[in-house]
């Protein structure tokens, strides 16, 4: 975050306002390196939040933020509000299992293996 989130009080913050008090907007390329796994098939499952899929700010901006939300609208925005999912199966060898995933900006990702 920068000087101008730091600057403010928190209340007069709007909510269009995120792409000014964030510095960084480049993608994040990320790289798990993790040991001591088996040797075998493991399911990966992944749940992806952003923009793009599951947020509930950029879905209320595009219905318009400055009407009152009627029930439907709001059974329309829980609705909006699910991750993206991904599956997939990797083989680990050598007892290293490795992730790589790049997440663009504000975006966050949850991965579970089993």
């Amino acid at each position: 975050m920068n000087y101008e989130y730091y600057s403010k009080d928190e209340a007069a913050i709007g909510i269009n306002d995120e792409q000014n008090i964030f510095t960084d907007h480049d993608a994040l390329e990320i790289t798990l390196n993790l040991h001591g796994i088996s040797n075998r098939n493991h399911r990966i499952r992944k749940q992806l939040f952003g923009p793009a899929f599951g947020s509930i700010l950029n879905e209320w901006k595009r219905l318009g933020t400055d009407l009152e939300l009627t029930l439907d609208e709001i059974s329309y925005l829980k609705r909006k509000s699910i991750p993206h999912r991904k599956n997939e199966t990797i083989y680990v060898e050598d007892n290293t299992l490795i992730l790589q995933e790049e997440l663009q900006e504000h975006e966050i990702m949850l991965i579970q293996i089993d």
